[in-house]
């Protein structure tokens, strides 16, 4: 056996499709299970696993692409996966490559950025991709309907300054959707590393890094993995913040890290 292929409806590509899940998933789910409520630097090792896998065999959208286009499908009501009337809705992507970002690209009011390091400015293109820094987006205030982060906040040294920044880009009652590592039943977020004022990186606990397309040889380095505490500092941001945990095995979705954050921007503040 090759595999555990789950048949189902892909939300990204709205097509009949199978689900291929490695074939010890079950395992994996269990292991994943029993480690909640463990020390954190133990918790559900198998539900990361688990997010990065079971590929669509039309598409190719794995688990978490999947949850991110199922809850837009869903609160947005869209009668298409992932296609926004075409009446000035614009969102911004923090991502220009994998199977959600083409998708989403068929949107007019789509647009998709990567970040290139600290040598470029905020909106410049490079190799013809927008690069933008969360923490100081070059877009106008209250100019989008929608921002999309995929495993991006983790990444940035200061993720509240960059909360910050995605407020004040969104138009009153839009949204960030958008997903992190997520310590679902700690209170505290763990800080892994920070910068210092002059600009160094300092480490907490022991560096821990993520592939990162942009740069496949160095990765991403890991600054923040994200709790419960994190709902209470977006809400005194001005967000209305949620946390979805979703499971829709015909969409492809299982798994006890199928986490979907939701920030709303307050109309009024």
């Amino acid at each position: 056996m090759q595999g555990a292929g789950l048949p189902g409806v892909c939300p990204v590509c709205g097509r009949q499709t199978v689900f291929d899940f490695p074939p010890d998933y079950a395992r994996t789910m269990g292991d994943a299970l029993d480690g909640l409520g463990q020390e954190r630097a133990t918790v559900a090792p198998g539900a990361f696993l688990l997010r990065e896998t079971g590929p669509c065999r039309q598409c190719g959208a794995v688990n978490r692409e999947r949850q991110v286009a199922y809850f837009l499908n869903a609160t947005y009501g869209l009668s298409r996966p992932i296609r926004f009337p075409d009446n000035g809705f614009t969102l911004l992507n923090g991502e220009a490559s994998g199977v959600l970002h083409a998708h989403l690209a068929r949107n007019k009011g789509y647009r998709c950025s990567e970040f290139f390091g600290p040598g470029h400015a905020p909106g410049e293109l490079v190799n013809g991709v927008r690069h933008e820094d969360f923490q100081a987006l070059s877009l106008p205030d209250n100019s989008l309907d929608l921002v999309i982060t995929r495993d991006v906040f983790e990444h940035i040294p200061d993720p509240y300054q960059a909360h910050r920044e995605v407020w004040r880009v969104l138009k009153p009652g839009g949204r960030h959707v958008f997903t992190v590592p997520f310590y679902d039943q700690a209170f505290e977020d763990e800080v892994r590393a920070c910068r210092d004022a002059d600009g160094q990186t300092r480490f907490l606990l022991p560096p821990l890094y993520h592939l990162n397309p942009v740069d496949p040889a160095g990765g991403s380095l890991v600054y923040t993995i994200f709790s419960l505490e994190t709902l209470l500092k977006l809400s005194r941001l001005g967000f209305l913040p949620r946390l979805w945990h979703l499971y829709d095995p015909q969409a492809g979705i299982l798994g006890p890290n199928a986490l979907v954050l939701e920030a709303c921007k307050l109309a009024g503040t």
